[in-house]
């Protein structure tokens, strides 16, 4: 997947910017706070549906603009996209198009656009939590893996659930809602995380089992 050309127009500091991009390398040069990782980042939204620094939408929008829009055309095996993702802040609607086809789910278009996206707060992968961690490879499974990205959202749609239901104290309902969501489903979550780990001599122990 090539990007051919970028529009970034009032997204975070920058105000409008064109670009046109090469098949090969491309580096990006500028002082500092000129708004360099914030084109990154446009172009991360492109085929995340979101920004990789700061995932609320409204705070990506121009400090004295009401929305943002980004365009972009790509190219994979002489097959072009274009896609075009815009907020309104006022609306506080996000739209994402392809090839002039709104999405009625975000998830349909993650994977379409392959993209990692590294930056120095990354060191936190390193330091931090295992979250962190987890959330990071979730992402880049999802980019692949259309039925892990669904099963996904279900589980944190779920989990939102059960946070809820736990403020209430109906705990009735939290075992319903953990049946729910067992066996056939978790296993799918946890099947390609085997195979990123597989590479690296990794292996599990099936329950009720003891290590060798």
């Amino acid at each position: 997947m090539i990007l051919q050309n970028l529009h970034t127009y009032q997204y975070r500091n920058i105000e409008d910017i064109s670009i046109e991009c090469d098949e090969s390398i491309n580096c990006i040069i500028g002082k500092n706070g000129v708004g360099k990782t914030n084109l990154l980042d446009s172009i991360y939204f492109l085929a995340a549906c979101k920004s990789n620094i700061i995932t609320n939408d409204s705070l990506n929008v121009n400090s004295s603009k009401t929305a943002f829009l980004i365009q972009g055309n790509f190219i994979d095996n002489k097959k072009e996209y274009k896609i075009a993702c815009s907020y309104d802040s006022i609306a506080k609607e996000k739209r994402i198009i392809c090839n002039d086809k709104k999405y009625a789910r975000f998830s349909d278009h993650i994977g379409l656009i392959p993209i990692i996206f590294i930056c120095p707060a990354d060191i936190s992968l390193i330091n931090g939590g295992g979250s962190e961690r987890r959330k990071f490879i979730d992402t880049y499974i999802s980019q692949y893996d259309t039925e892990y990205l669904q099963n996904l959202v279900a589980y944190h749609k779920i989990l939102n659930q059960r946070n809820t239901i736990l403020k209430q104290e109906k705990f009735q309902d939290i075992r319903m809602g953990y049946h729910m969501f067992t066996d056939d489903e978790s296993e799918e979550l946890l099947r390609p995380c085997w195979l990123v780990t597989t590479d690296h001599a990794a292996y599990r122990i099936p329950a009720g089992e003891k290590e060798n």
